[in-house]
């Protein structure tokens, strides 16, 4: 079972259609849920 932890999980809401969700440390969506996340819209700071 996932819980959250003080340091690392913030609860938000998607930057397109304003759902609920969990931010992780290392989540790589940016503030979009999985339904909006487009990875060929979305700049990755791995390649800029």
């Amino acid at each position: 079972m996932r819980r959250v932890s003080d340091g690392g999980d913030r609860n938000a809401h998607c930057r397109r259609c304003g759902a609920r969700i969990v931010l992780l440390p290392d989540d790589r969506r940016q503030g979009f849920c999985f339904d909006c996340y487009d990875s060929l819209e979305v700049k990755s700071s791995v390649f800029a």
